[in-house]
């Protein structure tokens, strides 16, 4: 079974499986490599070491485009990360919050 597969077969925590399966794979090192020496240094900061590569989307985890990834210092990727995550935290939120107003004023 391909990486693509498996991942649209995954979900919840066994999604991240293989997710960690597929980073230890031959196929991730290598794509990996083709973007580090791509870029040669961390797209935000220029910093050429501590190198990590990031996923822009996870839509096509398994199979995706060199152009789908970027290379960031770990400083950065976690950095990076943190926003991403915040960003969907809020947006949950006002989610969650529109729910409770519609419920409340009876919309």
């Amino acid at each position: 079974m391909n990486w693509r597969t498996r991942f649209q077969q995954a979900n919840g925590r066994a999604w991240w499986t293989v997710y960690r399966e597929y980073l230890a794979s031959n196929e991730w090192q290598e794509r990996r490599n083709a973007v580090l020496l791509r870029d040669g240094c961390c797209v935000i900061c220029s910093k050429p070491f501590e190198l990590e590569v990031h996923h822009r989307s996870y839509e096509m985890v398994g199979k995706e485009l060199l152009t789908d990834l970027t290379t960031l210092c770990k400083p950065c990727h976690e950095s990076v990360t943190r926003m991403l995550r915040r960003r969907r935290q809020a947006s949950r939120d006002k989610n969650l919050i529109e729910r409770v107003v519609s419920i409340v004023l009876g919309d």
